[in-house]
C-alpha cells in the first residue's frame, strides 16, 4: 500500500493525489482505502478538498468485477435519501493497468457513528435512547429499500452508518459506498476486535463457529435484521466487549428472553446474561442486579428482542419494525438534537474531526468552505471561494463540482452562489436577480445553469449554479491566465466580443432593463459551441484574481472605481439614483473595450482613469500600449494595433456627458462593429483566441 502514496490519478481535468491508507474495503476488507486530495485545476498542486478513495486494478479480475458490480448496484439507490451515494466513479490508466476508482465523501462531510462513539466522551457509555431510535429508523429505511429491491446488505455496523455533518442526516453505506475505517484497538486486550465484528457478530444461521473469518454472502433478509440488533447494542453501550462468540450469543439470548431486560452498563449486562445462561456460571461476581429500573425502556428491549432472536423466522422484517414496532413509532428523537449534541462536544469531537486538518495547515482556509449535499439526484461539493457578487460585491462565489452518478462521464466544475434567507435584503435581491435573469432566453445572454432553494444547515438557501470550467471562460480569465494576451487581445477579437456583448445589452435595454455590471469578467466565451454571451443579473459575478487582491484600483472592484463620471456629481448632490443607467452601461462597454485592448487597466486612482477617458474622447484614437495612453506620449496618428474605427468607438462610449454617448442600438450600427457581422466572425475569434492561429 505504501508505494501508492503520492500517486496522482487523473480523471479528465480532475486530479486525485493519494495521501495515506485510512481503512479497508472489499471481500474480507482486504483492499486498502485511501485518503485523497483533489488538486486545484489551476496549479495541480494545491489541495482544495479531500475524499475517501477506492481503487482496484483490472489485473485483479475477480475483485475488479465485484467492485464494478457494486457500482451498478449503488446506482439503483443513487437517489435514495437514506443510502450513502458514491461521489464519483471512473476508470483511469496508470502504468499500463486499468484502474476502477470510486470517490466517496470523507470526514469533513460525513463521519461514521463508530468514530463518534470512540472519539466522544459523551458517547463513551452509549447514546440516549431517542438518538438510537433516530439512527435505527434511518438505517432501517435504507435497509427496507435494499430488501424491496431483492438484495441483502450483509455489512451493517456502526461503521457503515454515517452522520452528515452539514445537512444533518444519517446515511446507510451500501455496495460501492461501503468501507471500514482503520480503528485503533480501543478495547480490552482479551476481547474480540471491533474491526472483525462482521466475522464474530453475525447471526447464528450465518456463522456457526468461533473463527474470525468473514462471511460475505448469506441467503436471508432476516440475517440483516440481526445486524440491526447488534448495531442497536453498540449504540446503546458505546462498544461491545465479549471474549468470544459464545458470550455474545448468551447476551442476545438473554435480551430475547422473557422477562429479559437491558442493564444500564455493558458490564452489568454481561453479568446478568452469564447468570441467565443455561448451565453457565456468572462472571465470578455473584451480584444480584435489579432489572426494574434502567435507563432503557421496555420498548427498546422489545425492539432488540425482535432483531436478535436466534430463530430468523421470529425476527421482524425491516418494514414491520418501521411501521409496527412502538419503539420507532413513539420514541424517535429529533435530528437537530443529535446535531446539537455532536456540535456541543468541543473540543473532543472537534479534535477528532479536525485531526487531519491540523496536519495540513496550508489548506485549512480552503477546507473550511467544503460542503457536500444532494439536490434532485445531483451531488454538489462546494470547494473554495473564487469571487464575489451581490451589493458592493460583499457575498462569496465558490468553485464547486457536481456529479450525477454512474453514467456521469466526469465531474463538472461550476461557480456556485448562495444566499441564505436570514440575510434579509440580500436574499430578496438574489431572488430578484434570478427572476430578471430568467426573463431573457436569448442567445447573447448567459443563463444560469440552474437555480433552486435548499435547506442547508437548517436555513433556506437560494443556490445559483453558473459556468466555471475549461469550456466556458470569461474574457478576463482568458486574458489573465495566458501570457500571450497579457497586453491585450487583437482588435478583430475585441470587435467580435463587443458585438455579441452589445447585442445582449440591446436586448436588455429594449425591455427596459439596465445592466450596470458590464466588464470583461462578465463576457463569456463558450469554446464548445463557439458563442459569446453577456452575463446578466444572477449570472454575473466578479472573479478574485490573487495578483490583484488589494489596492484602490484593483481589478476585483473595477465596477466601483471605474463607474461613469456623472455618478460623482449626482452623489455629491444627493441624487445618486437619478442618473441614466442605460448611458452608464454604454460607459462600461468602453471600459471593457480598454481592458480587452490592453490586458488590464492600470491606474493609480479614479481621477487618473477619468483623465484618460477625457483624453480618448478628445483624440479619438488609441495608442499601441497602455503606458503610452497613460502618459499621453504616443503618436496616435499612426498606431500599429488599433485603427481609427476602434478609437472612435471607445471615445463615443467614454464621453464625459451621458447625452453624448450612443445607445446600444446605435453602437451596433457603428463601423467598428458592422464589419464583423458576417458568419465567419466567430471562427476568426476561435482561431485567434483559442487555437492561437494567425488570421
Amino acid at each position: 500500500m505504501a508505494h501508492l502514496v503520492n500517486l496522482v490519478v487523473k480523471d479528465g481535468p480532475t486530479r486525485y493525489k493519494l495521501l495515506r491508507p485510512i481503512g479497508q474495503w472489499g471481500p474480507a476488507f482486504t483492499l486498502p482505502l485511501y485518503e485523497a486530495a483533489i488538486l486545484s485545476p489551476q496549479d495541480n498542486k494545491t489541495c482544495i478538498s479531500f475524499v475517501a478513495f477506492k481503487m482496484i486494478s483490472n489485473t485483479q479480475e475477480d475483485y475488479f468485477n465485484m467492485a464494478f458490480q457494486d457500482v451498478k448496484t449503488s446506482q439503483v439507490f443513487q437517489f435514495n435519501s437514506n443510502i450513502l451515494p458514491f461521489a464519483r466513479f471512473f476508470q483511469a490508466n496508470v502504468k499500463g493497468a486499468t484502474l476502477l476508482c470510486i470517490v466517496l465523501p470523507y470526514e469533513t462531510i460525513v463521519t461514521s457513528l463508530r468514530s463518534l462513539l470512540s472519539s466522544n466522551p459523551r458517547f463513551s457509555g452509549g447514546m440516549d435512547e431517542k438518538m438510537i431510535a433516530l439512527v435505527l429508523e434511518k438505517a432501517l429505511r435504507g435497509l427496507d429499500a435494499i430488501h424491496k429491491a431483492g438484495k441483502h446488505h450483509t455489512r451493517i455496523t456502526a461503521d457503515t452508518v454515517l452522520f452528515d455533518l452539514g445537512e444533518p442526516t444519517f446515511y446507510l453505506a451500501y455496495a460501492s459506498s461501503l468501507y471500514e475505517r482503520t480503528t485503533p484497538n480501543l478495547y480490552d486486550w482479551n476481547c474480540l476486535p471491533v474491526n472483525r465484528m462482521l466475522a464474530w457478530g453475525l447471526a447464528p444461521e450465518v456463522k456457526n463457529d468461533e473463527s474470525l473469518e468473514f462471511v460475505d454472502v448469506y441467503e436471508t433478509e432476516k440475517s440483516d435484521i440481526w445486524l440491526i440488533g447488534i448495531l442497536g447494542l453498540e449504540l446503546a453501550y458505546g462498544r461491545i466487549l465479549v471474549e468470544n462468540r459464545r458470550e455474545l450469543l448468551d447476551i442476545t439470548n438473554y435480551i430475547s428472553s422473557d422477562p429479559g431486560a437491558l442493564m444500564d452498563t455493558w458490564e452489568e449486562l454481561r453479568i446478568k446474561s452469564a447468570e441467565f445462561a443455561p448451565g453457565g456460571n456468572p462472571i465470578e461476581l455473584p451480584i444480584v442486579l435489579s432489572v426494574n429500573q434502567t435507563r432503557f425502556s421496555e420498548r427498546f428491549r422489545g425492539f432488540l428482542a425482535r432483531c436478535l432472536n436466534a430463530n430468523p423466522e421470529n425476527r421482524a422484517s425491516a418494514e414491520e419494525l418501521l411501521n409496527v414496532h412502538e419503539f420507532l413509532r413513539e420514541n424517535v428523537g429529533k435530528m437537530k438534537t443529535f446535531s446539537d449534541v455532536v456540535k456541543g462536544i468541543d473540543p473532543h469531537v472537534a479534535r477528532f474531526l479536525d485531526r487531519d486538518r491540523r496536519k495540513k495547515k496550508s489548506v485549512l482556509s480552503r477546507r473550511s468552505y467544503q460542503t457536500w449535499f444532494r439536490h434532485n439526484g445531483i451531488t454538489y461539493t462546494i470547494l473554495e471561494p473564487i469571487g464575489t457578487w451581490g451589493p458592493e460585491y460583499s457575498l462569496t462565489v465558490y468553485e464547486a463540482v457536481f456529479t450525477t452518478g454512474f453514467n456521469d462521464p466526469a465531474p463538472r466544475h461550476v461557480a456556485f452562489k448562495m444566499a441564505k434567507n436570514v440575510e434579509g435584503e440580500y436574499f430578496e435581491l438574489a431572488m430578484d436577480s434570478v427572476e430578471r435573469n430568467t426573463l431573457f432566453k436569448h442567445i447573447n445572454i448567459l443563463p444560469l445553469n440552474s437555480h433552486f432553494c435548499k435547506r442547508l444547515k437548517g436555513l433556506e438557501t437560494l443556490c445559483m449554479v453558473l459556468p466555471f470550467d475549461s469550456q466556458v471562460l470569461s474574457l478576463r480569465s482568458i486574458i489573465s491566465t495566458g501570457p500571450k494576451f497579457a497586453n491585450g487581445i487583437p482588435q478583430r477579437c475585441i470587435a467580435v466580443a463587443l458585438l455579441y456583448a452589445v447585442r445582449g445589452l440591446d436586448v436588455l435595454h429594449f425591455k427596459d432593463h439596465d445592466h450596470y455590471e458590464i466588464t470583461a469578467g462578465n463576457i463569456f466565451y463558450n469554446i464548445k459551441d463557439k458563442s459569446i454571451k453577456l452575463a446578466y443579473a444572477a449570472s454575473c459575478y466578479e472573479r478574485t484574481y490573487a495578483a490583484e487582491e488589494s489596492g484602490e484600483c484593483s481589478i476585483n472592484n473595477l465596477l466601483s472605481w471605474a463607474s461613469p463620471p456623472e455618478v460623482d456629481i449626482l452623489e455629491r448632490e444627493g441624487l445618486i439614483h437619478e442618473y441614466d443607467t442605460f448611458k452608464a452601461d454604454i460607459w462600461f462597454i468602453g471600459i471593457a473595450a480598454l481592458e480587452l485592448a490592453y490586458g488590464r487597466i492600470r491606474v493609480a486612482n479614479r481621477r487618473e482613469l477619468l483623465r484618460i477617458a477625457r483624453y480618448i474622447s478628445n483624440v479619438r484614437r488609441l495608442p499601441d500600449t497602455w503606458e503610452e495612453l497613460r502618459t499621453e506620449t504616443a503618436e496616435v496618428e499612426n498606431p500599429q494595433r488599433f485603427d481609427e474605427y476602434f478609437g472612435k468607438f471607445v471615445a463615443m462610449c467614454l464621453a464625459t456627458e451621458p447625452t453624448e454617448r450612443p445607445s446600444a442600438r446605435q453602437l451596433l450600427q457603428d463601423d467598428f462593429l458592422r464589419y464583423v457581422h458576417g458568419g465567419a466572425s466567430m471562427e476568426i475569434f476561435n482561431n485567434m483566441m483559442v487555437k492561437g492561429c494567425r488570421v
